[in-house]
């Protein structure tokens, strides 16, 4: 089966991106490799679906984080990111004890 890299990753070696590659169908794919279409466009559709449903991933998360310490009236700024407000909200769960 063909796949191609979407952006440069590792796969058994260095993956330029757009970079063409054939590899067994039973085998683990990374994130960043995709199958193998015969146009450009339809591989840029994919590549940009892909980073939608990336970034709206994490910015459920962050809402959820967000949520979670409005829930316990701990501080934070709408500007961090998961790392710091996963950090605030352990401490703040140690601080409670739960």
């Amino acid at each position: 089966m063909e796949f191609v890299c979407i952006r440069t990753c590792f796969w058994d070696t260095l993956i330029k991106e757009g970079e063409v590659i054939s590899k067994g169908s039973k085998e683990e794919i990374p994130p960043s490799v995709r199958p193998y279409f015969k146009s450009k466009t339809e591989v840029e559709a994919v590549a940009e679906k892909t980073e939608e449903t990336e970034e709206t991933d994490e910015v459920d998360e962050v809402a959820g984080l967000q949520s979670e310490l409005d829930a316990l009236n701990i501080g934070f700024d709408r500007r961090w990111g998961t790392k710091k407000l996963k950090f605030a909200l352990s401490q703040a769960k140690k601080g409670m004890n739960m």
